[in-house]
């Protein structure tokens, strides 16, 4: 199992180091989670002030964090790491911006030709759920199928983010409509960079780690973070509403 030795980090150009797989990924975020717990997340010799912000630009976002492992043998806590992340960031007052891909976009249904499993509307309801799952320790009881035909519903989706924009309203959701640079994860002054590819889930892949390393202007973590602010204040992204397929608009205002 990977193993992280050091609660500090220090890094030259930005990259810290490379996490082989999915599994050093999880790892990696439950100990981030615990640093932030104990107040102990610091970046030696680069920053004193960290950041109190978790940014999540993804495709779903449905299985990159505690992804459903059909040898998992406790099915009903397959949000542990994200719960543990979430839970001790809020507690501690970061704010969290989410953008996933509208999933009525040409860029969602090309996406989930990849992936091979659900729908794009039901890849969305799976990611809303799983969030949800993380800061409410929910869980509604229904089996894998039962699922399935819920998140089948567009208008699920807007039940989801209205249960989600309930917690204090430090956690805001918006959905995109073209790919970009993705998936990255920013957990303050820390940056992980997935690898999409035309073969399946990013969350198998070797994951980049940068640090915010303020001695170097216009590195991969200044780049990567300007690119999720663009996309989340341009106009094209639906900060207010997408359109439903039964042709009513979803308004997040009225969530926040």
């Amino acid at each position: 199992m990977y193993q992280i030795k050091t609660s500090r980090f220090h890094s030259y150009q930005g990259l810290h180091e490379i996490l082989p797989n999915g599994e050093a990924l999880n790892e990696f975020i439950k100990h981030i989670a615990n640093l932030i717990e104990k107040n102990e997340f610091e970046l030696e010799n680069i920053s004193t002030d960290i950041k109190k912000e978790i940014k999540i630009l993804d495709t779903f976002f449905s299985d990159t964090i505690d992804p459903n492992q059909e040898d998992n043998k406790n099915k009903k806590d397959d949000s542990k790491n994200l719960r543990l992340l979430f839970s001790a960031a809020l507690d501690k007052g970061y704010e969290i911006q989410i953008l996933v891909l509208n999933p009525y976009s040409n860029a969602a249904e090309e996406r989930v030709k990849t992936l091979q499993d659900l729908t794009p509307v039901q890849e969305i309801n799976k990611s809303l759920y799983r969030i949800r799952q993380s800061i409410f320790s929910y869980s509604d009881g229904f089996s894998e199928e039962e699922r399935k035909e819920k998140w089948s519903k567009g208008g699920f989706i807007a039940q989801q983010i209205q249960e989600i924009k309930k917690y204090n309203g430090k956690i805001d959701i918006k959905f995109y409509n073209q790919l970009t640079e993705m998936p990255v994860y920013i957990i303050g002054d820390i940056l992980l960079k997935g690898l999409l590819t035309s073969f399946g889930t990013a969350a198998n892949n070797p994951w980049l780690v940068f640090v915010n390393d303020k001695s170097h202007n216009n590195d991969t973590y200044d780049y990567l973070y300007k690119n999720f602010n663009h996309i989340w204040a341009d106009e094209t992204t639906n900060a207010t509403s997408f359109q439903l397929k039964n042709g009513k608009d979803l308004d997040n205002n009225k969530f926040r």
